[in-house]
């Protein structure tokens, strides 16, 4: 399994590539994360992985793990649980909205940099 981290200085985005392996001749990719410049607002987004047990969101390989606080939680017109993420990262706020699933079979948070 690779799981590299591009650091674009330029544009100050992270994109985890290569994340995929194989099993049992079954090959499995987890997309991977990453944070990246909104075109219009400049503004970094992107998607993150929760480890809700310890309190941090990160990669999926867990090379980089962020101290995160997980919030107030609702289900949304799905049926599906969601949860408000709040962390700090390289001196830049962002919010995020865990999509938790029914049974947290999700880890995916949906990230936004938010005013300072």
């Amino acid at each position: 399994m690779n799981s590299d981290m591009i650091t674009c200085s330029k544009t100050n985005s992270h994109i985890e590539i290569d994340c995929e392996f194989t099993h049992e001749g079954k090959t499995f990719s987890a997309s991977g994360s990453f944070l990246t410049p909104n075109k219009k607002t400049g503004k970094l987004e992107g998607l993150l992985y929760a480890k809700y047990q310890t309190g941090f969101v990160g990669s999926w390989d867990g090379s980089i793990e962020i101290p995160a606080l997980f919030l107030q939680e609702w289900s949304s017109s799905f049926g599906d649980m969601r949860q408000l993420v709040k962390f700090e990262y390289q001196g830049k706020k962002f919010s995020g909205i865990w999509y938790r699933g029914k049974f947290e079979q999700s880890q995916i948070v949906r990230v936004k940099e938010i005013e300072q």
